[in-house]
């Protein structure tokens, strides 16, 4: 069995909705004549790529900026573009960091809680919604981590015949 770090992409794309982003993505990838590597300006909630046209997609640093209905469109257009995994990063509200927060609140004293974090059960139902079945989450950080690496796993590349 070959896992996943031992494989070399035949191709890498970079996308954001920033062109700023994709110099700096095409400046740390190698340079602009790096073989197999480019970059694309789009959304990630229409992703101009043909169906099943990766064995991966790795989003990070984008939905805890995203609204619910952005999260799924885009969670949504991940599933169509790959034909298994996608891996994306989440903010949660189960670390010690919201536990604190919750305590301070309780105690009379100011307390930040950020949007677009999210419990694990609402993570597992957008990710359903959007037709995606977790695998597993990843803590990044230590205890007060607020962020996880969730691996999901798309059904069979026939899923898009049905």
């Amino acid at each position: 069995m070959t896992t996943l770090a031992a494989k070399k992409p035949a191709f890498l794309v970079a996308l954001d909705c920033s062109q700023a982003e994709l110099v700096t993505a095409r400046a740390s990838g190698g340079g602009p004549d790096a073989p197999g590597f480019s970059v694309l300006c789009a959304d990630a909630g229409a992703l101009p790529l043909r169906p099943q046209s990766f064995d991966l997609v790795l989003c990070l640093g984008v939905m805890p900026h995203v609204r619910r209905t952005g999260r799924l469109r885009a969670l949504r257009e991940m599933r169509r573009v790959t034909t298994r995994w996608v891996i994306v990063e989440y903010c949660h509200t189960e670390g010690m960091s919201f536990l604190w927060q919750r305590l301070r609140q309780r105690l009379g004293l100011p307390a930040r809680f950020p949007r677009n974090h999210l419990s694990s059960r609402e993570i597992e139902g957008e990710f359903r919604r959007a037709g995606l079945g977790i695998r597993g989450f990843a803590r990044v950080g230590g205890m007060f981590s607020r962020t996880w690496v969730v691996l999901a796993e798309a059904p069979s590349p026939d899923w898009m015949k049905h």
